[in-house]
């Protein structure tokens, strides 16, 4: 924002390397050169030319002309985009060829800003700036998320390198909040390819993203509102209910891939320009359709068939991986023909992050999506790592090696508020992942969920808050998935004193005690440690104080101060999931007993919207879990409205599947957990030996039931904070004709959050 900070001066301006004299740009505040940029050149090079003459503006208070042809005076020329470079500098354009990688040169006295994509124009101008001022796009804000130095004189002194990405795809999936120009901005300053749903609407296109397009598009095939009435068989059978239900595709449905790919021929005909990457993906869900078809014996290439061991997806992946990818890669193989230079990815995503039993097509890449379970102190190769995202990506990277690319949670919250977690994973893991996908796996890349700098909500907080938060994490992930042989300390004392200047001390070492506490050896796992606990939590919180007193800059002071408001709201935040102990006497299986008037309340159920990424609905039927203990044992009494609950547990079957809770206990890398009913039916993952002690009681709203957990039993010691457990509650209300599944915050089944403590 223009003006926001008035004329603010560094003494010193930071420059590194670079010869005492050079290109002059800007003199006393006059301009001294103009920038060219083609009539008909693509969108992502004019943006990239008035982006130039933007910050340009901003920084000298000059305002150079941007014109579609040199003016014939004698101001230097900076050209920007392919066609003035082509025929001047062949060996540029061989080298980047099929990447999106940049060149600026200087000749003859003109400067020249190019790559082979429209989009390397607007890197080559970021690159310009940020090599040859102290400029920083630190965040998204148009506000306050770039630092630099005011000037009246700019000489450009490093004019003539070339860099190209790692990868081919290195970018972000803006999610939860659609539309965020600034954020898309900071996307493409930042060398990314790729910011879903980030762009204005009636823009798309405008900055020049990678033409990447799919995802969650099961419905872009047969889109329930359009098909379900006329062709129920085109969607999942639920043996719970005896029907089609909208919730899934039959992928064996007879006419579907059909009219599959009739719908998304027209989706990408419709498209301004065709994508390069076509993403045919499926929801963020572990039901399949449980027909007789879709639960055949799969005939493999081999001879041998694929057997059907479960129902249940989350018991036998490989299979469901391979029903899901034989269809994927049919439709694919039939959309190549059409689309020949398109590629096509699946989804490596809940059930199918498991290797199939099957091949696919050769053209076709898969978007590993490691979620749950994976330790964020240890790459994903790791022998210290979950043992079995290490072997499945080691069987995908051995079987199809270079299709092979990351779909990452970087930086994609879903907490009550933005948890501050300094950058012991970029040090540990992210960097070294990144460089087992483009040595070992020899995959094409990366993209990672974002959240925009955005003040609209998400869940029950701002994206806002999570830049706020964690502001240098995104900043160094961004120059990482770019290359990530980049020197990290070098990067990370790029982003301190540029951001921070004066108070960049104070800030690096903020972020040493933040590592410090997140790589103590006292920690037994990357989950729920506190910062909040002596010795960490006084120097931390002392550290950002200096900083804030240190810093000069109108922005960097905002920043720290921002994150110095979550620190404190984070704080206030710890310990709120405390379990009260009570006396040994009380007869704590006794569901209506009165010492649960006293106990720890979790009650803010929600069903998830699936649709609508950071909306949730009430539920119809409440849950609430009370909890409490005796010092030996974890009690949790359930209570679960629903005077129609219809309660099922078929002979065979290993849990109840009618009106249920289900209850999920976290500590590390181990998970416990327990499903039960109205009628005393009940449940235990393999992974709890033990034999739990369960009182259930009906009444006329619903059931009561109590849960008691040895504390031995579950692995928590307490006095080791460490080993205190998350909870996530599923509840599955059922009344013999329709279901509603709401969960605790109303996260996504299958996410942990909350963390109780004792």
């Amino acid at each position: 924002m223009r003006n926001a900070w008035g004329s603010f001066f560094l003494a010193v301006p930071i420059f590194f390397g670079f010869t005492l004299s050079g290109m002059e740009i800007v003199k006393d505040s006059v301009p001294q050169a103009e920038i060219i940029v083609g009539a008909k050149a693509h969108s992502a090079e004019k943006f990239a030319a008035e982006d130039l003459g933007f910050w340009i503006e901003e920084i000298t208070g000059a305002k150079l002309p941007v014109l579609n042809a040199p003016s014939g005076t004698k101001k230097t020329c900076i050209y920007v985009g392919r066609e003035f470079a082509e025929k001047i500098f062949p060996a540029d354009f061989r080298e980047l060829n099929g990447t999106d990688g940049f060149a600026v040169r200087e000749k003859d006295g003109a400067l020249y800003l190019f790559g082979p994509k429209p989009r390397s124009s607007v890197y080559a101008v970021s690159s310009l700036l940020e090599n040859n001022t102290d400029i920083i796009w630190a965040r998204p804000d148009a506000n306050y998320g770039h630092v630099f130095s005011k000037t009246k004189n700019l000489e450009l002194k490093k004019t003539d390198y070339r860099d190209k990405p790692e990868f081919l795809l290195h970018g972000w999936n803006v999610v939860a909040i659609r539309r965020d120009e600034p954020t898309a901005k900071w996307v493409i300053r930042n060398r990314g390819n790729y910011a879903d749903q980030a762009e204005p609407k009636g823009k798309e296109g405008t900055l020049g993203f990678m033409e990447k397009t799919g995802g969650h598009i099961y419905w872009w095939m047969a889109h329930p509102d359009r098909y379900f009435k006329t062709h129920p068989e085109y969607y999942g059978y639920s043996k719970i209910s005896g029907k089609r239900e909208p919730e899934t595709l039959c992928l064996t449905a007879p006419g579907l891939i059909d009219v599959a790919v009739e719908n998304l021929s027209k989706r990408i005909d419709a498209m301004r320009v065709p994508p390069e990457y076509l993403n045919i993906g499926f929801r963020d869900s572990w039901n399949m359709c449980q027909c007789e078809k879709c639960t055949a014996p799969i005939p493999l290439a081999d001879g041998k068939v694929l057997e059907c061991k479960s129902l249940t997806p989350q018991e036998d992946c490989r299979y469901y991986s391979t029903r899901y990818l034989l269809f994927a890669g049919e439709i694919a193989r039939r959309l190549k023909k059409k689309y020949p230079d398109m590629l096509f990815s699946g989804s490596g995503y809940f059930y199918s992050a498991e290797p199939p039993a099957c091949d696919i097509p050769e053209f076709f890449l898969i978007g590993f999506c490691p979620i749950g379970g994976v330790d964020s102190r240890y790459p994903i190769l790791s022998a210290n790592q979950n043992p079995v995202w290490k072997r499945r990506l080691t069987e995908w990277g051995s079987r199809f090696p270079g299709r092979v690319w990351f779909y990452e949670y970087y930086r994609s919250y879903f907490s009550g508020y933005a948890e501050i977690t300094g950058i012991g994973s970029i040090r540990q893991k992210i960097g070294q992942d990144l460089r087992d996908l483009k040595e070992k796996i020899k995959g094409p890349g990366v993209i990672s969920e974002l959240t925009p700098d955005s003040d609209r909500k998400f869940s029950n907080h701002t994206m806002k808050s999570e830049w706020d938060a964690n502001t240098i994490g995104a900043w160094l992930i961004a120059r990482l998935m770019w290359n990530p042989y980049q020197d990290l300390a070098r990067l990370e004392e790029q982003f301190f004193s540029r951001t921070y200047r004066e108070a960049a001390p104070a800030m690096k070492k903020f972020y040493e005690l933040l590592y410090k506490a997140w790589s103590d050896p006292a920690r037994k796992t990357d989950k729920g440690y506190s910062i909040f606990q002596a010795p960490y939590e006084k120097v931390c919180f002392e550290a950002l104080c200096e900083a804030e007193n240190l810093a000069q800059h109108p922005h960097s002071k905002i920043m720290i101060q921002r994150l110095k408001a979550q620190w404190l709201l984070a704080k206030s935040k710890a310990g709120v999931n405390t379990v009260p102990q009570m006396s040994r006497e009380e007869k704590f299986m006794e569901p209506s007993a009165t010492c649960y008037e006293t106990s720890l309340v979790l009650d803010m159920f929600a069903v998830p919207g699936y649709f609508d990424w950071g909306k949730t609905v009430p539920p119809k039927y409440a849950t609430e879990l009370r909890l409490l203990s005796d010092g030996e044992k974890l009690y949790i009494r359930v209570d679960a409205k629903n005077p129609n609950a219809v309660f099922r547990k078929k002979a065979g079957d290993a849990a109840p599947s009618g009106d249920l809770v289900q209850i999920v206990l976290q500590i590390g890398r181990g998970r416990h957990s327990f499903t039960l009913d109205g009628e005393g039916n009940f449940h235990t993952s393999k992974s709890y030996e033990s034999k739990p002690v369960l009182a259930v009681a009906k009444n006329k709203s619903g059931y009561q039931a109590v849960l008691a957990l040895p504390f031995a039993s579950l692995g928590i010691d307490l006095k080791n904070t460490m080993t205190f457990p998350s909870i996530a509650v599923i509840r599955r209300a059922y009344d013999g004709k329709t279901e509603e599944i709401s969960t605790l915050s109303g996260i996504f089944p299958g996410l942990i959050k909350e963390k109780l403590s004792f």
